[in-house]
């Protein structure tokens, strides 16, 4: 049951700002209290200054980004619209289909050329100086995360920066966002667009503004066709755990990396690109499929009275 203050789309667009600032504020007081742990003073977290030298602190922020920016928010908002079903309307409450996640895993893996080319093509645009000063601090911040060669480093990184970003931003921008869009404009495709430019743009990195907008698009469908959210944070988390394995590697083998020859190296040739969005297509298509056929199968058991469909708000 929906609560009737937040029944339009704009009262829930409204209602999601209302809860990231919210936990916005929470998250920041959270900082401030575990400063003293790292052996550092509030102020010297929030210049993220320290964060240059202190791994651990680095992962606790990215930690408490994912959850208190993009997870928290919509999970609050979803709450306060419809208490007893909020996974229904955030999309966890729909079970996916074991081979859908197979396929939405296999997604990410055979589109990593074409991504890798989406990227080269973004990289022709040009940036202004500031742009480009916020892409060199990012990727600092990564690479300092990500170039370690311990096991136990590894298992935090696929938590920090594989699995928190999947689950928070799949609530985020699929879950939350693009639901809204939905009803808002009425056509669930210009929503899954939408919503994309919103997830791209929204984390301010712009050289990887292109190949991050297709990613959103291609979640969005996953979410859209099965009405289960859990294919598209399980596409996600293959997409970001391909990054943090393939830093591990190559950090665990001191092998040394020109990253521009590694570019060169996943794009190939166009076959391979061709070769590549084929096969996107063909697991995205078998997702399709698949979850058009489940759909029907179900109303057929409605109506002969074998059970019912699960509802998608």
């Amino acid at each position: 049951m929906l609560n009737k203050r937040f029944s339009s789309p704009l009262a829930q667009g409204i209602l999601l700002v209302g809860a990231m600032v919210a936990s916005l504020v929470g998250v920041t007081l959270l900082a401030a209290l575990c400063a003293p742990l790292f052996g550092l003073s509030f102020a010297e977290v929030s210049s993220g200054r320290a964060t240059a030298d202190n791994l651990a602190l680095s992962r606790y922020l990215l930690a408490v980004n994912s959850i208190g920016q993009f997870l928290l928010p919509p999970f609050l908002a979803a709450m306060l619209i419809a208490p007893r079903r909020a996974n229904v309307l955030l999309g966890t409450r729909r079970k996916p289909l074991f081979i859908n996640v197979l396929r939405s895993l296999f997604v990410m893996v055979a589109a990593v050329p074409f991504i890798s080319l989406a990227s080269s093509v973004n990289e022709l645009i040009p940036l202004p100086v500031w742009a480009k000063e916020m892409e060199e601090v990012a990727a600092r911040l990564t690479e300092q995360v990500l170039l370690v060669g311990d096991a136990q480093s590894f298992m935090l990184n696929l938590l920090v920066m594989a699995l928190l970003p999947a689950l928070g931003e799949e609530v985020f921008f699929r879950g939350y966002v693009q639901r809204v869009l939905r009803d808002w404009v009425g056509n669930p495709h210009l929503a899954i667009f939408a919503s994309a430019l919103f997830f791209s743009a929204f984390h301010l990195q712009f050289a990887g503004f292109i190949p991050r907008f297709l990613m959103g698009a291609a979640l969005g469908y996953l979410f859209y066709w099965s009405g289960s959210l859990w294919l598209s944070i399980a596409a996600h988390f293959a997409n970001n755990a391909i990054a943090v394995c393939a830093y591990f590697y190559i950090t665990r083998h001191s092998i040394p990396v020109d990253m521009e020859q590694v570019d060169a190296a996943i794009q190939g040739t166009s076959l391979s690109a061709l070769l590549s969005i084929a096969m996107t297509g063909y697991f995205l298509y078998g997702v399709f499929i698949t979850e058009k056929l489940r759909r029907k199968m179900q109303l057929i058991r409605k109506r002969m009275g074998g059970g019912g469909v699960t509802p998608i708000i």
